[in-house]
């Protein structure tokens, strides 16, 4: 359920626009039976935090202070259906220079919890500013992330099951961590900013990687099979693998497209 309260544009005596207001509301739904879910959260403006929720008969709960409105919708029986997002108005007011008071950034922080029982596909379009999406102990079907405008902290779950995830990085840096146990297929497109990927180190990896326009510095442990240094920074790509790669069980598979800017994993 939501708190509403309602939004609109305010003008001074001359017509100009001003300061937009802040709002609070929280959002919620039950589990209520669900055995899958997916989940669609466009993230607002300012910071957010998505995590695992302790509560296991809570599919979402989400605490969001915003500009605008927020749009929430959740409706299913077996599979939950569940969207959250800002809506359009509050981009365009975002763009009015009033409300760029980064100072007080504490009043746009939003934390998002999700249910870590309920195999979920998870569809996260980043907003204008930090993230921390803590995916570590959520069960995850498939995972899609946009890192939208600004840095974006993003762990995976751990000891996930051949995991496909897909993430571009936008515009900024994006520390991607995947946890020890995972078996993970990550497709990673690289955008304007450094990506900086955190492996366990006993994992079984493989990386198949094309710079772009930037480096790339991989780990010694990973072993160079293929690839092309390239020229002038740009066009550098390649192939590597930790030696145990084609014998373990668990794997770990990163392709990744570059953009502007460079790869580290380490």
């Amino acid at each position: 359920m939501a708190a509403g309260t309602g939004w609109h544009r305010r003008l001074d005596a001359h017509g100009a626009r001003t300061k937009a207001d802040v709002h609070h509301e929280h959002f919620s739904a039950p589990v209520s039976g669900a055995t899958s879910a997916r989940v669609k959260l466009a993230l607002p403006i300012g910071e957010n935090t998505v995590r695992g929720l302790d509560d296991s008969s809570t599919l979402i709960d989400a605490d969001m202070t915003f500009l605008g409105e927020m749009n929430f919708v959740a409706q299913g029986d077996g599979q939950k259906f569940v969207s959250l997002s800002q809506s359009s108005d509050s981009w365009v007011n975002w763009m009015n220079p009033a409300n760029w008071n980064w100072d007080n950034r504490a009043d746009y922080h939003s934390t998002i919890g999700l249910n870590t029982n309920v195999p979920t596909a998870l569809d996260i379009q980043g907003g204008v500013g930090k993230s921390n999406i803590d995916l570590s102990q959520l069960k995850l079907s498939s995972l899609e992330v946009n890192g939208g405008v600004g840095e974006v902290n993003l762990t995976l779950p751990a000891n996930s099951d051949n995991l496909d995830a897909r993430i571009q990085v936008g515009v900024g840096r994006i520390d991607l961590t995947i946890p020890s146990g995972a078996a993970v297929n990550a497709h990673v497109k690289g955008g304007v900013g450094e990506t900086e990927i955190t492996l366990p180190a006993d994992s079984a990896t493989r990386i198949e990687a094309s710079s772009g326009v930037g480096d790339i510095k991989i780990p010694s442990r990973l072993q160079k099979v293929s690839g092309d240094d390239g020229a002038f920074g740009f066009g550098k790509d390649g192939v590597w693998e930790t030696p145990d790669f084609a014998t373990s069980a668990r794997k770990i598979v990163i392709h990744y497209d570059g953009g502007v800017g460079q790869l580290k994993v380490r």
